[in-house]
């Protein structure tokens, strides 16, 4: 159980910590400006970020990732697109409107993700993601026409500032989608992300001669503070523990909250009035993003998939393995690598398991006899995910998401009655 409260409580941190976000960007960035405030918040985050995967593993996921070059070259990519240039969008786009547009309109970065994912990944989407894209961006239609009505006319003074948030929001998941091939360690993510937004952030002042030289009141140190140390230090270990000690489905489907933590911290804070299109659009987003992390636990089905009418639910629970040390499993799932998984009724033997997913050159195990290079805190995250019960086996691989796919419909074709009486309905 203290494990779940430690969850629970690592959850509440990055939810407050996202929802603060665009107010401070805003209140913060109007009074000593975007670049001095992201400069000072990234000069705290990125040595902060450093100790932070000393002490969690001694840095070995960083120096895992500093073995290749082009893995160290798409996170710095990836960092700069999401910490700095995204951030830089999102402030200047709440100060030209509000925190309360800010926060609603940057959350639509999952509806943006899914829309990337069939082209940037070649996977396909399912009917219920088309749904909720389709519902999502009507809630960011509702934002930018509600912010346009201005004493009963609509204007368009606040589109520039609407779609740089919008453009913030598209860097985010751009560089989400990026980054996934790479993303084995929340701990050297937030290293790269901090140290190649500094230098980012540091570039962007030179060429803008941006006065760096601010009076710092206790507000503004305590926000700097809060930025560097929580928003972009804590936030992201505190998420990925959260994701990995709760329900994934719970971590993921609690983000609909942020928004509207946002609107209320506004109102108590600042006094912004709560308008009716921001709970509408809220509502919206939150649907879409409830739908959109309920259908993402399925193992996608790459583009030129040929599975018809298999009746087994394969589940992608790859990021069970995303703090692994152990380097073998870190270069199965590096690149276009995945860990997809079944629920069984019954135990499959060992002889068979292996004969099949080793000719597909990938790795097998079940929830049972456990692998040699698994843990037992991702077998349990893995049950969490399938929702396993007493008598209930999980099997699961490891490999290209296509020749997962072959070796679950042949396991399919010669045992079927290991899945019998299954659920498979998601």
């Amino acid at each position: 159980m203290k494990i779940i409260y430690k969850g629970i409580g690592a959850l509440l941190l990055s939810i407050m910590a996202l929802a603060a976000l665009p107010i401070l960007l805003d209140q913060f960035g109007s009074s000593i400006g975007t670049v001095p405030l992201l400069f000072y918040t990234f000069l705290i985050s990125s040595p902060f970020s450093i100790f932070i995967a000393y002490a969690v593993d001694r840095m070995r996921g960083l120096k895992t990732i500093l073995k290749s070059k082009s893995g160290i070259a798409i996170m710095g990519f990836a960092g700069i697109l999401n910490f700095g240039m995204a951030q830089v969008l999102l402030s200047l786009g709440a100060i030209g409107t509000n925190a309360n547009i800010a926060g609603l309109v940057s959350r639509s970065w999952v509806v943006m993700m899914a829309l990337m994912i069939p082209l940037m990944l070649k996977q396909r989407v399912s009917r219920k993601q088309i749904v909720a894209i389709f519902i999502g961006f009507i809630g960011i239609a509702i934002v930018f026409l509600g912010a346009g009505v201005t004493g009963g006319t609509f204007s368009y003074a606040a589109m520039p500032y609407l779609i740089a948030i919008a453009l913030s929001a598209f860097l985010t998941a751009f560089s989400s989608i990026l980054v996934k091939a790479y993303n084995t360690s929340a701990t050297a993510t937030t290293v790269i992300f901090n140290v190649g937004s500094l230098l980012f952030i540091t570039f962007l002042a030179v060429i803008v001669h941006a006065n760096l030289a601010v009076v710092f009141t206790t507000g503004n140190i305590s926000a700097v503070l809060f930025l560097g140390l929580v928003v972009f230090g804590l936030n992201g270990i505190a998420y990925f523990y959260a994701f990995r000690t709760l329900n994934p489905m719970m971590s993921g489907s609690s983000l609909m909250a942020v928004p509207f933590i946002t609107i209320l911290l506004s109102l108590a804070f600042l006094g912004t009035p709560i308008k009716y299109y921001y709970l509408l659009s809220g509502a919206l987003l939150g649907i879409s993003i409830i739908i959109q992390q309920k259908e993402s636990l399925m193992a996608p089905k790459v583009a030129n998939s040929d599975r018809k009418n298999n009746p087994i639910a394969l589940f992608d629970v790859t990021s069970a393995f995303m703090g692994s040390s152990n380097e073998y499993l870190i270069a199965a799932i590096r690149g276009d690598g995945r860990s997809t998984a079944i629920k069984v009724r019954r135990e499959i033997s060992p002889e068979i398991l292996n004969s099949i997913f080793q000719n597909h050159g990938c790795i097998v195990f079940d929830t049972v006899k456990g692998h040699e290079f698994v843990n037992e805190d991702e077998i349990v995250f893995i049950k969490d995910v399938l929702g396993v019960k007493s008598g209930d086996i999980a099997i699961v691989g490891i490999g290209k998401p296509k020749e997962l796919e072959n070796a679950f419909d042949e396991l399919y074709r010669i045992s079927p009655q290991s899945f019998t009486d299954i659920d498979v309905s998601v």
